[in-house]
């Protein structure tokens, strides 16, 4: 029966989605949609970033229809491939918004110690502070989308959109990762969004209230920023939101060295929340236990793969009737969550079938880079090789 506790653990899991994903929530009271909208600062960190690709970001922010004041603050990360020279004419060019760009001396080795130094240029009056990654591009009305979101909820500190690949056909790994944010981790996200509990935010979209922001700080103490910071505001009582219909296209890696260094850097970044949220909130980190334990024991076991070949041969019949169950729920999350999203990628069942396929296969790749990344957990030491800053922006 121990060699059959995973799978009937992952059952579990799929169990939640589906009757999450089946449950309309209703509308949570005190939340309408708000009488004005805030004043937003658009915050594009960069670091030696491709001209082409970054210029692609700003002009979809550029360009985006808000109905309140818009500004957009780019921060240099210390560049060193003389991109400021081709920025100049952009910045200085007739925008739909106000445009500033800052420099800061030298590279500081993490995207969020770049915000925290340029939280002091945010105009005083601003609002909300929006993140959006130097490769990522949000679609016609996803700002309004997502800021509307977080302003008409006054308990929500953060925000987050739905993110899509937007190099799919660049190799098999971007392909798996395209089934993956647009299957089970966007389904996910759905679910914890019925309870205004989202803890994993997409740091590549994302909008931020500044009292919140005043209140715990900043994102410059952690190597996963998104994940800590919002576990932090989760501690302090705040609520997370996921806005499905804020699509934005983000640009994943292209190689297996660079998918095993992000996903390294993801698995530690849970146990680093974890810290962050115990010296929060003890009480608040006992409720969050199972979430993490979850992470742990998934890659501890190896993805599960080791318990499962021993079940099979062991005991193969109640294993391969326990697969079944498991691919079958696996499938109808990743259908319902086509029904239930936006769908901007205009999927259907078909896509349901390879995504739920591709799914299974891809937790399977990605138990190695979790253990690793567990083990710097534990073992601690230096961070640098996790930053994008000092090597690439495909993470």
């Amino acid at each position: 029966m121990a060699l059959l506790l995973p799978m009937l653990m992952s059952i579990a899991w799929l169990v939640v989605l589906v009757v999450g994903l089946l449950i309309r929530p209703a509308k949570p009271r005190g939340i309408a949609a708000p009488d004005r909208m805030p004043n937003v600062t658009v915050m594009v960190p960069h670091y030696n970033e491709d001209i082409g690709r970054l210029l692609g970001t700003l002009e979809a922010i550029d360009t985006q229809r808000y109905t309140g004041r818009m500004d957009i603050l780019l921060v240099d990360d210390g560049s060193t491939n003389q991109i400021q020279s081709c920025l100049v004419s952009w910045v200085g060019g007739a925008r739909e918004h106000a445009v500033k760009s800052v420099v800061l001396d030298r590279n500081t080795g993490r995207k969020g110690r770049a915000l925290d130094e340029a939280l002091v240029c945010l105009p005083d009056d601003t609002d909300v502070v929006v993140i959006v990654d130097s490769d990522t591009i949000p679609s016609d009305g996803a700002m309004q989308r997502l800021v509307e979101r977080l302003w008409s909820d006054p308990e929500c500190a953060v925000a987050c959109g739905y993110l899509v690949p937007c190099n799919p056909h660049a190799s098999a790994i971007t392909r798996m990762q395209y089934r993956e944010y647009t299957g089970a981790l966007s389904a996910t996200k759905l679910v914890q969004n019925h309870v205004r509990r989202v803890p994993t935010m997409a740091g590549a979209f994302s909008a931020h209230r500044r009292t919140v922001i005043e209140h715990i700080g900043g994102w410059g103490r952690w190597s996963v920023e998104d994940m800590a910071w919002t576990w932090k505001a989760l501690a302090f009582g705040y609520g997370s939101r996921y806005v499905v219909e804020a699509v934005a296209l983000t640009r994943c890696p292209e190689s297996v060295e660079g998918l095993n260094r992000q996903r390294r850097r993801w698995s530690r970044g849970h146990i680093e929340a974890y810290g962050e949220l115990w010296r929060a909130s003890p009480g608040a980190a006992v409720l969050m236990f199972p979430f993490l334990g979850w992470h742990v024991i998934k890659h501890a076991t190896l993805g599960f793969a080791p318990f499962n070949l021993l079940a099979l041969c062991w005991i193969p019949l109640e294993t391969i009737v326990l697969l079944a169950i498991q691919a079958a729920l696996y499938l109808l999350v990743t259908t319902l969550h086509v029904a239930r999203s936006a769908n901007p990628c205009a999927q259907d069942w078909r896509d349901a079938i390879v995504s739920s396929t591709i799914g299974l296969s891809f937790r399977l790749w990605l138990w190695w880079p979790g253990v690793m990344g567990l083990v710097d957990a534990v073992r601690g030491g230096n961070r640098t090789w996790l930053t994008r800053g000092l090597h690439d922006n495909a993470e």
